[in-house]
């Protein structure tokens, strides 16, 4: 409520439904903005096939409108190993699991799982690039070296979606325009509100 909205009750929010809009006035507000997947960039992130994995979770199972029928997914913790047995189960086949770190760092009995069923583990590895005309066809991925750096032979592994499971970080937006304070804290995945003892 600035200088420009001087004209107003207080502390309000504007709200619209499909028939009309109105102000609402409160004297508390608790926002609850969530969080939402860290991007990961590569040449060809921008393909459509490429998502983060709580989009391609919900459109799998809340909607049942996933498109991409075998995944590649990057990341290897618990979250990511869970959002891909849940892509399992929907009928997406999980062609393989790209870890950066030379060994998975989730919960060993989903990794398991996941092995059983097909799913290639490849830890140390990480994806170069997703290629494809109009859409995602492959993910190239490289081995890391002992520094940790690509070596130059890459492979292909066939997908037509790479799902983006390497964390998640605060959504701040809302927070920020009501005036709240955000800083970087590492700890919590990115920028996020600080808080006092109230």
């Amino acid at each position: 409520n600035g200088t420009a909205l001087g004209w107003m009750p207080g502390l309000v929010a504007g709200l619209a439904d499909e028939e009309r809009s109105f102000l609402i006035e409160a004297k508390h507000v608790i926002l609850a903005c969530g969080r939402r997947d860290m991007g990961l960039g590569f040449p060809g992130w921008e393909k459509p096939g490429v998502m983060g994995a709580t989009a391609a979770l919900n459109l799998a199972t809340r909607y049942g409108a996933l498109g991409p029928r075998r995944v590649v997914v990057l990341g290897s913790g618990t979250e990511a190993l869970t959002t891909a047995l849940a892509l399992r189960e929907t009928g997406v086949a999980i062609a393989a699991i790209v870890e950066q770190a030379r060994e998975a760092v989730g919960d060993a009995a989903l990794l398991l799982s996941l092995r059983h069923g097909g799913t290639e583990i490849l830890t140390g590895h990480v994806v170069r690039e997703a290629t494809g005309r109009e859409s995602v066809e492959a993910a190239l991925v490289a081995v890391l070296d002992e520094t940790g750096r690509p070596v130059p032979d890459e492979r292909g592994i066939a997908c037509d979606g790479i799902v983006l499971a390497v964390g998640a970080t605060p959504v701040i937006d809302l927070i920020d325009a009501a005036g709240c304070k955000v800083i970087f804290q590492p700890e919590r995945g990115g920028y996020a509100p600080t808080l006092d003892a109230g």
